[in-house]
């Protein structure tokens, strides 16, 4: 399901702060009708506050996209067939998404999460703003090796012999680093989700944005 999606891996991080955080706030954080992801979609208050899990779906989807792509296009490359049509794809697809990430990115910081901290002084959510840096630094290299790959794909408009290894092993290179990342967004939006969604329970009908 990719509204209640659960295929991310939690970090150590992440479980030791909401240890805390049920300390500081058990009426939220150590509530089963909240703090559990299974209760989320049917608590009363789920609807009357746009909610991350809703929010986070099509940069899910985008990026499994923006994986199939380059997997697609190293096919094509170990056959002697031009990638560069899929690598546009790749790259395009990748672009659009981050730049509808960035946007998401912004409310939150300037519209959610200071609503979150106003109504909740007894924890710092530094650690939010913090996350969105570090899944950046990380998203600024993977574009970075998917605008190379587009550039470098276009200059071999016809194949006929075998891809140069440079290519074969940037794409590769790409690859990983986009299954990396892919990693790194889902843990992000999974621990994001699990840290804000039990505070807007609370916050009946006070995120409208």
């Amino acid at each position: 399901d990719v509204i209640n999606f659960k295929q991310y891996a939690v970090s150590e991080e992440h479980v030791e702060r909401m240890q805390e955080l049920a300390q500081i706030l058990p009426e939220i954080f150590a509530n089963p009708t909240k703090t559990q992801r299974t209760q989320w979609f049917c608590h009363p208050n789920y609807e009357t506050n746009n909610q991350m899990p809703n929010l986070h779906v099509h940069y899910r989807l985008e990026m499994q996209g923006v994986l199939l792509y380059l997997q697609k296009a190293h096919r094509a490359l170990l056959n002697g067939e031009n990638p560069h049509a899929t690598l546009r794809s790749a790259y395009f697809q990748f672009k659009g998404s981050m730049e509808g990430l960035h946007r998401h990115v912004a409310v939150e910081e300037w519209k959610l999460f200071p609503v979150f901290q106003l109504n909740y002084p007894q924890i710092d959510l530094k650690f939010l703003y913090q996350d969105h840096e570090h899944l950046h630094e990380t998203e600024s290299r993977l574009f970075e090796a998917l605008s190379y790959l587009e550039k470098a794909s276009s200059k071999r408009v016809v194949v006929t012999q075998a891809p140069p290894d440079d290519l074969e092993e940037q794409l590769v290179g790409t690859i990983q680093l986009a299954l990396d990342f892919d990693q790194q967004l889902m843990t992000h939006l999974g621990e994001e989700e699990e840290i804000v969604v039990p505070m807007s329970l609370t916050l009946e009908g006070r995120l409208k944005y």
